[in-house]
Protein backbone atom coordinates (compact mmCIF):
# COMPACT_ATOMS: atom_id res chain seq x y z
CA UNK A 1 0.00 0.00 0.00
CA UNK A 2 1.53 3.68 -1.16
CA UNK A 3 1.39 6.17 1.57
CA UNK A 4 -0.98 8.65 1.91
CA UNK A 5 0.43 12.48 0.95
CA UNK A 6 0.87 15.05 3.21
CA UNK A 7 -2.60 17.11 3.01
CA UNK A 8 -2.30 21.04 2.46
CA UNK A 9 -5.38 23.24 2.55
CA UNK A 10 -4.35 27.27 0.86
CA UNK A 11 -7.12 29.76 1.74
CA UNK A 12 -5.87 32.51 -0.42
CA UNK A 13 -8.64 35.35 -1.99
CA UNK A 14 -5.85 35.41 -4.96
CA UNK A 15 -6.38 32.68 -7.54
CA UNK A 16 -3.45 33.21 -9.41
CA UNK A 17 -1.68 32.96 -5.80
CA UNK A 18 -3.35 30.00 -4.57
CA UNK A 19 -3.15 28.53 -8.36
CA UNK A 20 0.75 28.33 -8.38
CA UNK A 21 1.16 27.33 -5.10
CA UNK A 22 -1.23 24.25 -5.84
CA UNK A 23 0.51 23.39 -9.07
CA UNK A 24 4.18 23.50 -7.05
CA UNK A 25 2.28 21.28 -4.08
CA UNK A 26 1.16 18.86 -6.16
CA UNK A 27 4.01 18.52 -8.30
CA UNK A 28 6.42 17.68 -5.03
CA UNK A 29 3.22 14.78 -4.45
CA UNK A 30 0.84 16.86 -1.71
CA UNK A 31 -2.80 16.54 -1.96
CA UNK A 32 -4.09 20.21 -2.42
CA UNK A 33 -7.32 21.91 -1.63
CA UNK A 34 -7.61 25.38 -2.30
CA UNK A 35 -10.38 28.53 -0.86
CA UNK A 36 -10.52 32.11 -0.99
CA UNK A 37 -12.51 32.64 2.10
CA UNK A 38 -12.55 31.74 5.43
CA UNK A 39 -15.72 30.06 5.60
CA UNK A 40 -15.57 27.24 3.07
CA UNK A 41 -12.27 26.82 4.58
CA UNK A 42 -13.92 26.43 8.17
CA UNK A 43 -16.02 23.49 6.38
CA UNK A 44 -13.15 22.40 4.96
CA UNK A 45 -11.40 22.03 8.11
CA UNK A 46 -14.56 20.33 9.98
CA UNK A 47 -14.88 17.37 7.09
CA UNK A 48 -11.08 16.97 6.64
CA UNK A 49 -8.04 16.14 8.39
CA UNK A 50 -5.18 18.39 7.34
CA UNK A 51 -1.14 18.28 7.55
CA UNK A 52 -0.40 22.27 7.05
CA UNK A 53 -2.42 24.98 6.17
CA UNK A 54 -1.00 27.86 3.71
CA UNK A 55 -2.25 31.60 4.43
CA UNK A 56 -0.80 35.16 3.60
CA UNK A 57 -0.01 37.23 6.03
CA UNK A 58 0.77 41.08 5.89
CA UNK A 59 0.84 43.99 8.23
CA UNK A 60 -2.78 44.24 8.40
CA UNK A 61 -3.67 41.03 9.91
CA UNK A 62 -7.28 41.72 10.87
CA UNK A 63 -9.47 40.64 13.74
CA UNK A 64 -11.52 38.28 11.28
CA UNK A 65 -8.20 36.34 10.38
CA UNK A 66 -6.94 35.71 13.82
CA UNK A 67 -10.26 34.56 15.03
CA UNK A 68 -10.32 32.33 11.83
CA UNK A 69 -6.78 30.95 12.75
CA UNK A 70 -7.72 29.92 16.71
CA UNK A 71 -10.78 28.41 15.17
CA UNK A 72 -9.01 26.50 12.79
CA UNK A 73 -6.28 25.43 15.88
CA UNK A 74 -9.48 23.76 17.89
CA UNK A 75 -10.87 22.28 14.88
CA UNK A 76 -7.24 20.67 14.44
CA UNK A 77 -4.42 20.83 17.49
CA UNK A 78 -1.92 19.34 15.87
CA UNK A 79 -2.48 21.41 12.23
CA UNK A 80 0.88 23.15 10.96
CA UNK A 81 0.27 26.96 10.22
CA UNK A 82 2.57 28.49 7.52
CA UNK A 83 2.44 32.21 6.66
CA UNK A 84 3.31 33.26 3.06
CA UNK A 85 4.24 37.19 2.46
CA UNK A 86 6.42 38.97 0.23
CA UNK A 87 7.14 41.71 2.66
CA UNK A 88 8.71 42.08 5.96
CA UNK A 89 5.76 41.62 8.48
CA UNK A 90 5.92 42.75 12.25
CA UNK A 91 6.29 39.75 14.84
CA UNK A 92 3.01 40.32 16.36
CA UNK A 93 1.14 39.77 13.08
CA UNK A 94 2.81 36.21 12.84
CA UNK A 95 2.00 35.46 16.25
CA UNK A 96 -0.63 33.07 14.71
CA UNK A 97 1.33 31.12 12.48
CA UNK A 98 4.05 28.49 13.08
CA UNK A 99 6.83 29.77 10.33
CA UNK A 100 6.68 32.32 7.67
CA UNK A 101 8.25 31.89 4.17
CA UNK A 102 9.08 35.09 2.43
CA UNK A 103 8.86 34.56 -1.48
CA UNK A 104 11.39 36.68 -3.47
CA UNK A 105 14.06 36.30 -0.64
CA UNK A 106 15.83 34.35 1.67
CA UNK A 107 13.32 32.82 4.31
CA UNK A 108 13.93 33.34 7.64
CA UNK A 109 11.85 31.84 10.49
CA UNK A 110 10.21 33.64 13.09
CA UNK A 111 9.20 30.87 14.88
CA UNK A 112 9.69 27.01 15.36
CA UNK A 113 9.69 25.21 12.12
CA UNK A 114 7.35 23.05 10.62
CA UNK A 115 8.88 19.76 11.45
CA UNK A 116 9.93 21.27 15.10
CA UNK A 117 13.66 21.39 14.26
CA UNK A 118 14.22 23.37 11.30
CA UNK A 119 15.54 26.42 11.80
CA UNK A 120 15.00 27.80 8.06
CA UNK A 121 11.83 27.63 5.58
CA UNK A 122 12.10 26.26 1.68
CA UNK A 123 11.38 28.97 -0.75
CA UNK A 124 9.31 28.00 -3.56
CA UNK A 125 10.21 29.59 -7.15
Amino acid sequence: MLPTPDVVLIVDPDPLSSSTLSKVLKMHGYAVITTGNFALAQHHLEEKRFDLMLIPVDDQFSPTENSFLQTARALQPTLKVLGICTDDVPKETLSAVDDVIRLGRPAHTLHRGISGDSDRAEVFH
